[in-house]
């Protein structure tokens, strides 16, 4: 799994991060953009001199540049050894995606752009990512993401399978997905329960960097009893 450190002060990304390297995780996701590359490149510097140069650093921009401002900031964050680039540009424009992955020399991941099999295909088509980001859940579930990586294959195209705000049964079923995948060169992001304040079942938790797949059938998560009562309670309601 990567670990993930939001757009935060230098002092507190590199904080972040050595607590994540100390805890085994060797791949870091940090946030980029909405600020200028003078403030991108400090929180990089920053997170860097932390961790060392083992450890993989990725960025994700969210959408917040242009073509132009995705190429400088990228050519400028060069020496920090990015492993990729997450959606540097709206999701939309893949022909400016297209471009950035040729004139900013950093690998880019598709994410917003991964909507469903035509939006993957078109990416494929159009050379505009490296990487597809695969949020099991956004596009549907499992059969739906299943066909989005059936493109990968042919294109050459590498799978990073991360997880929404969602609960234990929907982290488990993306768990389950990224499993199936084998060995893949990149680590996935499945560990976003840390940021519910409750979730609906117990999950599996992160180990020195790893997750393990439940051994029980189906998803391997047991709901409570509790819940089946509200739920019977909402259904008479």
């Amino acid at each position: 799994m990567n670990g993930t450190i939001p757009r935060v002060a230098p002092a507190r990304a590199a904080e972040m991060g050595a607590r994540a390297v100390a805890a085994g995780i060797d791949t870091l996701k940090i946030k980029v953009g909405g600020a200028s590359i003078q403030e991108d490149q400090e929180r990089l510097r920053a997170l860097r001199g932390a961790v060392g140069p083992a450890v993989k650093i990725r960025v994700d921009a969210n959408e917040a540049w242009n073509p132009d401002q995705a190429i400088d900031s990228l050519r400028a964050m060069a020496g920090f050894d990015l492993e990729y680039a997450e959606q540097p540009v709206a999701a939309e424009d893949l022909e400016g995606m297209a471009r950035v992955r040729k004139e900013s020399g950093v690998r880019i991941a598709a994410d917003e752009s991964v909507r469903d099999l035509k939006s993957a295909e078109m990416i494929h088509y159009r050379s505009a990512a490296d990487i597809l980001i695969v949020k099991p859940m956004a596009l549907g579930g499992l059969r739906a993401a299943r066909s989005v990586q059936n493109v990968a294959p042919d294109g050459g195209l590498a799978i990073v399978v991360t997880t929404l705000l969602e609960s234990a049964v929907g982290r488990a079923a993306a768990l389950h997905f990224a499993a199936s995948l084998g060995e893949t060169p990149y680590a996935h992001g499945v560990a976003t329960g840390g940021a519910l304040e409750r979730d609906l079942a117990d999950a599996p938790e992160p180990s020195a960097g790893r997750m393990a797949v439940p051994p029980l059938p189906g998803l391997g998560v047991t709901l409570p009893e509790a819940f089946w009562s509200d739920a019977y309670t909402l259904e008479e309601e």
